[in-house]
């Protein structure tokens, strides 16, 4: 599928990768990217992302950027079919009835001063928030509740998970716009308040329990 930016200027392509993005010639060639990718303008006046939850492989041309629909390759086809070392029993991928989602999502300023929020549209894209109908009855909790708030935009919360240890529970941010930020953070959930710094593009992880908060690697081992 192709879209067009309304630009006659130099562009640039724009790829996101697991928790930070890539800037690459807009050659036509062939791009791996995760939630979206965006073509724009060099000077950053005007850019499109196309969102998409389920389709990795893009490319841009000048002002077009496209993205593979379906394709009919064999599953994990490391040999190709003509080595002699398949069984003819292979499957294909794409075959029959496929659904996805896509958004298109205009800007301008440049994808720095954009990035929290194309971001966040693709996450949300990917995983969209479901409300379950319940009967009116009386509970401990207030009307309206929430249970973390980030203090700055460009902090995502991308990951709340019980510890491997089953001792506390792992909070996973990342910093999107690549500036330097400090940021306020209420988790209500688990009776925290605090402040951290992040660098740009940083992920930051939290462990937490009700008494207690430190900031982990990704192998939920403290940092001094």
């Amino acid at each position: 599928m192709a879209f067009k930016l309304n630009t006659d200027k130099q562009t640039k392509a724009i790829y996101e990768i697991p928790y930070a993005y890539i800037e690459k010639p807009a050659n036509g060639e062939e791009e791996p990217a995760q939630n979206f990718a965006c073509v724009e303008s060099a000077d950053g006046e005007t850019g499109l992302a196309v969102l998409n939850n389920g389709k990795y492989s893009y490319s841009v041309k000048g002002n077009e950027i496209r993205f593979i629909a379906a394709r009919s390759c064999v599953y994990a086809d490391h040999y190709g079919v003509h080595s002699g070392m398949r069984d003819g029993l292979y499957e294909y991928q794409d075959q029959g009835v496929t659904y996805f989602k896509y958004a298109l999502m205009g800007y301008a300023g440049g994808y720095k001063a954009n990035a929290p929020d194309i971001v966040k549209r693709g996450m949300e894209l990917n995983a969209p928030q479901h409300s379950i109908a319940e009967t009116y009855h009386e509970g401990a909790l207030p009307q309206f509740y929430s249970g973390i708030s980030v203090g700055k935009g460009n902090i995502i919360l991308t990951a709340v998970k019980n510890a491997e240890d089953n001792d506390g529970a792992i909070l996973r941010f990342i910093e999107t716009a690549g500036d330097e930020t400090e940021v306020n953070i209420d988790v209500r959930f688990l009776k925290h308040q605090i402040s951290a710094k992040f660098a740009p593009y940083e992920i930051k992880t939290l462990k937490m329990t009700e008494r207690h908060c430190c900031e982990t690697d990704l192998l939920e081992r403290e940092v001094p």
